[in-house]
């Protein structure tokens, strides 16, 4: 008898468990869709087996991204912001799809441009919109 009690206790928490873990990826992903439909922010986002990877990966994209808007911005091509002054205003969130391990990385274009004010990048007004609530991991 408290053998099966045991067990069925057991059961219960693995359920809940897993329960918990999915609201919790549902949440992030739908932050991360938050993220992507606002202008106010530039993001990278990269997959892999190996979280450091991927990681990597998306860091590398959103370093591409932020020179791009840099460049846009101020007309200088060859102007490129370090990967310390992305690290420095930029967050991550992961989530885990069976073995792949999914990166996302994004900053505030209002933060960064608050970091970096010799360059003079002007943000439109709907790129100084709200921030959105995340979890910082």
């Amino acid at each position: 008898m408290v053998r099966k009690l045991l067990l069925t206790l057991a059961v219960f928490l693995f359920i809940g468990v897993t329960a918990s873990q999915a609201q919790k990826r549902e949440v992030i992903l739908q932050q991360m869709e938050q993220i992507r439909n606002s202008p106010s922010y530039l993001y990278a986002e990269a997959t892999s087996t190996n979280i450091d990877q991927a990681f990597r990966l998306a860091q590398k994209g959103l370093q591409t991204k932020v020179n791009a808007w840099i460049a846009e911005r101020t007309g200088m091509a060859a102007l490129k912001a370090t990967l310390m002054d992305i690290d420095k205003t930029s967050t991550w969130m992961n989530t885990r799809d069976g073995k792949q391990m999914h990166t996302f990385i994004y900053l505030k274009k209002s933060e960064f441009v608050r970091q970096k004010p010799k360059m003079r990048i002007r943000l439109r007004p709907e790129e100084e919109g709200d921030e959105i609530a995340t979890g910082k991991p």
